[in-house]
C-alpha cells in the first residue's frame, strides 16, 4: 500500500476552501486504498483524526515580518515532521501549500515522488490581494524563488483549472509537467433535501419567498457589492425576493452601509460565518445561488456544493467559473457588473416561474462532470498506480 502525505495550508478543522479540498482529496485517496495523511500548520504540535483521515500539525503563528515567518515555518515544519514521522518517508508527497512543500520537498529524498497542486500561483495570488508592494522587493524575490523551486522539484504540477494554469508565470517551460485536475466534492455530504419546504421553513422562508443566496468571503474580488447593486435593480420586479449573504470578511461594514444607502435592508440579510452544520441546509433552502466573482476564483467549489444539493447556480463569466459551468453556459451572466447580474437573475426567475427547477438534474450535472472516480484516476496515474 502506497503511503501519501498531503500538505495543506492550515488546520482542516477550519473548513475553508483549500483545507476542504485537501481533506476531500485525502478521504478519496484512502477510499481507493492509499494510506493517506494530512500534514499542515496549526496552533500547536498535534495529531488527531478528522472524517477518517489522520491529521498531523506543527505549531505556527503568522507574524508581520515575512522573513521571520519564513524562518519560523521552516524550523517548525521540520520539527513537526521529525516529531510525527521520525525518519519515515512517504512514497508520495502531494503539496497544496507552497511553504511547507518548499521545505519538505528539499529535505526528503529523491525516492519520494513529489507532486504539487496549484490553486493560485503564489506571486499572482499575493499581487491580486495587494500583499506585494509595487516594484521588486525582498518579499517578492523570496516568493519568486519559493514558487520556482516548488515547480522545479515536482514531477507533476496539477492545476485546478485552465484559469489557474495560464497564470503560472513560466507555464511554457513547465508545460510537460502541467496537468489540469479539477476539484471535486464529497457528494455524500452535499445531498438533496428530503423535503425542500421543510428545509426552507428551518430558516423562516415561506412559499412566496424567492431566496437568492451566496456564500463568499467578504472581499472585493468576490463581487458582493455588484451583487447587492444588481439585487436592488430587480428587487421590486420579483415578489418576495430575499438576498442572503453568508460569509465574513473585512468589507462587511462597507457592504452593510451600501445596503442601507440603497434602502433594501428589509430584503438583505448578512449571516456572517456560516457554521458547518448549516452549510448544506442553507444551499438546500435557496432557490438560486449566485457566484458574482470578479477575480481570483481558481475553481469555484460552491458551484458544485450548491448543485449537488439540488439548487441552481448563476455566475459571472469570470475566472474559472465558465469552465465549471461549461455544460450550462446559459447560467453565466453577460458580464460582472450589477446590470449584468440583474438581467441574469430576472431571466432565470422568469424561466423558474414558468418551469420550476429539477433538483435531480442539478445534482446529476455534478456527478457527470466532476465525478470523484474520474478525477482521482488522473491523480493515481501520476502516483504510479
Amino acid at each position: 500500500m502506497k503511503r501519501v502525505t498531503i500538505l495543506s495550508s492550515a488546520d482542516p478543522r477550519q473548513k475553508r476552501g483549500l483545507q476542504v479540498v485537501a481533506l476531500t482529496h485525502a478521504k478519496s485517496l484512502r477510499k481507493y486504498g492509499l494510506e493517506t495523511v494530512l500534514f499542515c500548520p496549526g496552533t500547536q504540535y498535534e495529531s488527531f483524526e478528522l472524517e477518517g483521515v489522520p491529521v498531523y500539525t506543527f505549531a505556527f503563528q503568522r507574524r508581520s515580518s515575512s522573513l521571520l515567518n519564513f524562518v519560523t515555518m521552516m524550523d517548525n515544519c521540520w520539527r513537526g515532521w521529525k516529531r510525527h514521522f521520525g525518519k519515515q518517508e512517504p512514497d508520495i508527497l502531494h503539496g497544496h501549500d507552497y511553504m511547507a512543500y518548499y521545505f519538505l520537498s528539499k529535505y526528503l529524498s529523491k525516492k519520494v515522488n513529489k507532486i504539487f497542486t496549484v490553486h493560485d500561483p503564489m506571486i499572482y495570488h499575493h499581487k491580486m490581494l495587494g500583499r506585494l508592494p509595487q516594484g521588486s522587493s525582498l518579499k517578492e524575490r523570496m516568493m519568486t524563488h519559493i514558487e520556482n523551486s516548488v515547480y522545479a522539484r515536482s514531477s507533476k504540477i496539477h492545476c485546478i483549472s485552465e484559469y489557474t494554469r495560464i497564470r503560472i508565470a513560466n507555464k511554457e517551460a513547465l508545460a510537460p509537467k502541467l496537468k489540469i485536475v479539477f476539484d471535486w466534492i464529497d457528494v455524500d455530504k452535499f445531498v438533496l433535501p428530503v423535503n425542500k419546504t421543510q428545509a426552507r421553513l428551518k430558516f423562516g422562508f415561506g412559499s412566496n419567498d424567492f431566496v437568492i443566496y451566496t456564500l463568499r468571503g467578504l472581499q472585493a474580488r468576490m463581487g458582493i457589492g455588484n451583487l447587492i447593486q444588481g439585487f436592488k435593480l430587480i428587487k421590486d420586479s420579483i415578489p418576495g425576493a430575499k438576498l442572503i449573504i453568508g460569509g465574513k470578511g473585512a468589507l462587511r461594514n462597507e457592504l452593510e452601509e451600501l445596503v442601507r444607502c440603497l434602502d433594501i435592508s428589509d430584503s438583505v440579510t448578512f449571516l456572517g460565518y456560516v457554521p458547518e452544520d448549516e452549510v448544506v441546509p442553507r444551499y438546500q433552502a435557496a432557490d438560486v445561488v449566485i457566484m458574482p466573482s470578479i477575480d481570483g476564483e481558481g475553481f469555484g467549489l460552491p458551484v458544485l456544493e450548491s448543485m449537488a444539493c439540488g439548487t441552481p447556480v448563476l455566475a459571472t463569466p469570470a475566472c474559472a467559473l465558465p469552465e465549471v459551468l461549461s455544460g450550462k453556459r446559459e447560467r453565466l451572466f453577460s458580464g460582472i457588473f450589477p446590470e449584468n447580474i440583474a438581467a441574469g437573475i430576472m431571466s432565470f426567475y422568469q424561466h423558474w416561474q414558468a418551469n420550476g427547477s429539477d433538483a435531480n438534474v442539478e445534482r446529476q450535472y455534478v456527478l457527470d462532470h466532476f465525478a470523484e472516480d474520474k478525477l482521482i484516476k488522473l491523480i493515481l496515474d501520476d502516483y504510479g498506480g
